[in-house]
């Protein structure tokens, strides 16, 4: 079973989807979103979200999709993530693709709380606002 714990006391906050540890295998850790409310993380059978604060399942991917190994969330909502040999934008809230991001383009890093994310190019990160403000 998945679980949100307050690092400070070590209180379990939420208790999350379950799964057996047979079925379970992680490709990535899971991603939470910067207010950290929503988390995705892939399990052998797919991805699945979950609401962190109450544990409740928002989705869970179906058998036969293409594979999504999630790998960051924005603020607002949008799940990037590797679909089979394709990257993608989904909403993190129901899973539904949002659409396909082009070849060269790579999924951002992180996004913070205040609307900058992080990009890799170059051997170095670069930051820079997201969103307009």
């Amino acid at each position: 079973m998945l679980t949100t714990v307050d690092l400070r006391t070590g209180a379990t906050l939420a208790v999350g989807p379950h799964t057996t540890l047979k079925q379970f295998t992680q490709d990535t850790g899971p991603v939470v979103a910067p207010d950290g409310r929503t988390a995705v993380v892939n399990f052998a059978e797919g991805a699945v979200a979950w609401d962190t604060r109450t544990g409740v399942e928002l989705w869970r991917q179906d058998t036969g999709d293409k594979e999504i190994r999630p790998r960051t969330v924005t603020p607002g909502g949008v799940l990037y993530a590797e679909l089979d040999q394709e990257d993608a934008a989904l909403a993190t809230g129901s899973g539904k693709p949002l659409g396909m991001l082009p070849e060269d383009a790579d999924i951002p890093l992180a996004f913070t709380t205040n609307g900058y994310t992080l990009v890799a190019a170059d051997n170095a990160l670069f930051a820079f606002a997201a969103t307009k403000t």
